[in-house]
């Protein structure tokens, strides 16, 4: 039985024959032949639209939501110009993949013609990711958003991807003011090794291929060139945005104060200071949610710990003033605008880190 379908939409998808029903809680995608579960890393599939009928090519359209958190809506694109490409950079899906970037915000800003939705824009250009599939990485499009929904602004990203013939499409929408930690990138590469195999595991994650972590060196010109006083010290191997990720954000800000606090023990204060500013220097432009919520964890943390110490036992020796919480508040605020939060989302997300940063810092060693 297909499930959550009017059955005059469940009647018209079967006809068409894009999508049929496998098992209780799947739908089969003919054209692709995979199977599209009820439930993918939390998100729950809604309704099902048929686009192929009135738009030849544009296939089906598939809706996701994640309760308080996300909206979501996968395309599968049929169009025969597809099967004949070999990677993202054919001029079809080149174009094609252009006019989606730019459609989101004509969308964003017809949807709600007001003064605050003309500030939608996109965050940096787009930037080619690898999901973490098996057995191999698949290389995606991905393009970041700010876009407003009910005045109020909102992270919007979209995922463009080849597999089976086919083009995949995500768009992934935050609910505005959610305070939900998942980032949503188990759904995402849930999706596309999913795309690969046709079937997978209820929540399709199992199979992902854990990121592998590269040999990081710190960026010395990014570092020399990021504001505030310069501190001399031996190279310090820095996390930059292509290291590993933990799932949570208790858990990324968790293991950044551990980073900072190995960092400043081993190598020492100016050592400490230099590796907070080239994370900072390491983000692309627009920024990316979890690294930089592992940069505000270890910056917030070495703060609080430089703070206390300078108060408590080093009481005749001046602070370094990169490490004042002025300093540090002027600094969190900023870096976190510069990746598209708004003044109130920042300091939101600034009070949330700080939460967790402070647990790490209280956890027994």
């Amino acid at each position: 039985m297909i499930r959550r379908l009017p059955l005059l939409l469940a009647a018209l998808l079967l006809a068409t024959g894009l999508v049929s029903p496998a098992r209780a809680d799947d739908f089969l995608h003919q054209p692709t032949n995979v199977r599209i579960p009820d439930t993918i890393a939390g998100f729950v599939r809604k309704d099902i639209k048929d686009l192929e009928a009135s738009t030849p090519g544009h296939g089906v359209q598939i809706n996701f939501a994640k309760e308080g958190a996300y909206t979501a809506t996968l395309f599968i694109y049929t169009d025969a110009r597809i099967r004949a490409a070999a990677s993202l950079s054919d001029e079809f899906i080149v174009q094609a993949h252009r006019l989606s970037a730019e459609q989101v915000l004509t969308i964003a800003k017809l949807r709600e013609p007001t003064q605050r939705s003309a500030n939608s824009r996109r965050l940096g250009p787009t930037a080619i990711t690898q999901a973490r599939t098996t057995p191999e990485p698949t290389p995606m499009y991905s393009d970041f958003y700010i876009v407003y929904l009910g005045g109020r602004a909102t992270f919007d990203k979209m995922d463009t991807w080849l597999a089976r013939g086919h083009l995949w499409k995500l768009r992934l929408t935050r609910v505005p003011g959610s305070l939900d930690n998942d980032t949503g990138t188990d759904f995402v590469f849930g999706l596309a090794q999913l795309s690969i195999d046709g079937q997978c595991a209820p929540d399709c994650v199992a199979k992902l291929k854990p990121r592998e972590v590269p040999a990081a060196s710190g960026p010395a010109s990014a570092a020399a060139s990021a504001p505030g006083p310069t501190a001399t010290s031996a190279p310090v191997s820095v996390p930059t945005t292509t290291a590993a990720v933990p799932s949570t954000m208790a858990t990324r800000v968790a293991a950044a104060v551990e980073r900072i606090l190995k960092v400043q023990l081993d190598s020492g204060e100016p050592a400490a200071i230099e590796t907070i500013k080239a994370c900072y220097a390491a983000l692309p432009t627009g920024g990316m949610a979890e690294e930089l919520e592992g940069c505000l964890g270890q910056d917030i943390a070495f703060a609080t710990v430089s703070n206390g110490m300078y108060r408590q036992a080093l009481k005749g020796q001046t602070q370094p003033e990169y490490l004042t919480m002025p300093v540090l508040r002027a600094r969190v605020m900023t870096q976190s605008q510069r990746a598209g939060y708004s003044a109130a989302d920042s300091d939101l997300l600034a009070r949330t880190v700080a939460k967790y940063a402070f647990e790490a810092l209280l956890k027994p060693r």
